[in-house]
Order: C-alpha cells, then structure tokens, then sequence
C-alpha cells in the first residue's frame, strides 16, 4: 500500500508485475480511505445515543435472603437432630444400667404390699446413678434427668399401675400418688425405724460394705415415711422413746396425741419436739388432774362416820 494525502491506491490485479509494462498500463487504481488506528483509551464501541433509555441493574437482594434463612434453619435443624440423638442415646444407656440394678423381686406390687422394698431398691439405684437417695422422690427441673427417673419408675411398678401413673406429668407426681395410695404415715411406723436404728448391731468380723448397706436401707425407710432428719427430729424420738419406755401412766395418752400430729400433719411428717413437748405437757397437767380428782373422791368415803341414810339410830 502507498499512502498518499489520505488516499491510498490499491493495486487489484494479481498479476501485476514491475517487469510487465502491459500489465502497468491495464493497471487501474481505486481510491480507498484509509483506517486510522483507534486512539489509546478510546472505545472501540458506537457511543449510546443520549436519547436512549438504559434500564437499571437490578439487584435480587430478596432471593439471597430467602438463601440464607433456607441454610440458618437447615444449621439449626441439624444442631437440633444432632442434640435429640445424643439425649436419646444417653437415656437409653442410664434406663439400662438403672434397670439392671433393680431387683424384679422388688417390683411393686399391686397392692402395694411391698412399698418399703420397692422404694429401698429404688433408692439404692438413685444413689448409684448420681449418689442421691432422694432422686426420684423429689421435683426434677432437669428434662434429661426427667426422662431417665420418669422411665425408670415406670419400670418398677406393675402392670396394673402403668396406666394410671402415665398420666401424670413427672416422675415426683407418680411417686406421690404411689405413697398416698399405699404408704400411710404413722407414728408407729416413724418410732418402728427409730427403734431398728437403736437395736442395730455389727458383727465384727463382717464386712463394712454390709454394714453401710443396712443402714443406708433404714435411712431409706424412715424417707419412705416422711422423716426429715434433723436435729429438732432426733431430740423428738428420744424424747418419745423415753416416755414409752417409762413408767408413765399417761403414756397411752401420749402415744394417742403423738400420732395425731402425725395423722394432722398434710405430709404425715415426723411432729416437731416443740409439738412433742406440748403433747407431753398436756398429758401430763390431765393426768395430774385426774389423779387430784380420785384423791378427793376417795377422802370423801374414807370418812369413819357411816352415811345418814343407812344409820339406825
């Protein structure tokens, strides 16, 4: 190509050659304008017209949400599972060490003819389980315990009781229910327990392991009977054991007024020694009135003088 004031003339012939002078001569040349090359940073693309409308980028910012909720439920979700069958696993595992420790001889009955067995035996598994004899008598606030104690009550009882005791919300319901329908509260039974641990012997050569056993069992059937030992409890026992094992002869009626705070009290636990006290006060005071009556009675017949009517005189 030859450039020459903006017009380049183009050879077309293929034949053409410097050597042929017919072949200059049939030459024939075209003006063709030239290309410039585009300037640097210029646009190789036609310019948008102004009066052309350009829509706007829309953004789909409510899908990307709708995504993220999708995987925030879906993480939760999981973690969810993921606890559940962990919780599930644990249950099983503490139902089926719990009901390996319970004896099937002490199952309770029906009738509840063997309550004191059975709550022995139930206690001996909660204090294997998390070393707290009370486990299943008292309210639990923890759904994972709930579920393992509520399981193994259930476990425990007779076929007969099942259906009864699934209607009700926790396991401290359930046992409720059992000892009101089965296990009244008595002074007799409270000093019956008082008088074991008094008579409790050891032989020297046994084993510690028995020793503690049996006296774990006593605990656990004065708990049975709603005795919370303390201090004001034990001063009450001794006190109610020397009565009735002294001379008094008002200590039929002590026993009798005992018994009745027993019987008074909504939960049937042990009276207070102040109660205890009072009791004793009072029987003694009517006592000692009773005796002062028969005293006067008896000095008024004692008399030597015959009565008026049966004199002959």
């Amino acid at each position: 190509m030859t450039y020459h004031t903006g017009i380049v003339w183009k050879k077309t012939s293929p034949f053409f050659s410097h050597s042929s002078s017919a072949c200059r001569l049939a030459q024939r040349r075209q003006p063709v304008r030239a290309v410039e090359p585009w300037k640097s940073g210029q646009s190789a693309h036609p310019t948008r017209s102004s009066n052309v409308a350009v829509p706007p980028l829309v953004v789909d910012t409510g899908r990307q949400e709708r995504l993220d909720a999708k995987l925030a439920k879906q993480v939760r979700d999981f973690e969810e599972a993921e606890f559940l069958l962990k919780q599930s696993k644990l249950v099983g595992v503490a139902i089926q060490t719990g009901k390996a420790q319970f004896r099937q001889v002490n199952t309770l009955k029906a009738d509840g003819a063997n309550f004191a067995d059975w709550y022995r035996n139930l206690a001996e598994v909660g204090r294997a389980a998390v070393d707290d004899a009370r486990f299943f008598i008292t309210a639990c606030e923890n759904s994972t315990y709930e579920k393992i104690v509520r399981a193994l009550l259930i476990s425990s009882i007779d076929q007969s009781l099942v259906a009864e005791m699934q209607q009700l919300p926790t396991c401290f319901a359930m046992y409720t229910a059992l000892f009101d329908k089965f296990k009244t509260s008595s002074w007799a039974a409270q000093m019956s327990i008082y008088y074991k641990f008094r008579r409790f012997t050891i032989d020297p050569d046994g084993h510690n392991a028995g020793i503690a056993s049996t006296l774990r069992d006593l605990q656990a059937e004065w708990t049975a009977v709603n005795v919370k030992f303390g201090m004001d409890a034990f001063m009450g026992f001794v006190l109610q054991s020397a009565v009735m094992e002294s001379d008094a002869e008002y200590k039929k009626a002590f026993k009798l007024r005992v018994e009745q705070l027993v019987q008074d009290d909504k939960q049937g636990q042990c009276p207070t020694f102040d109660s205890i006290m009072k009791a004793l006060d009072i029987c003694k005071d009517q006592h000692k009135h009773t005796v002062e009556l028969s005293s006067d009675v008896k000095q008024e017949f004692a008399t030597k003088a015959p009565p008026t009517a049966l004199s002959t005189a």
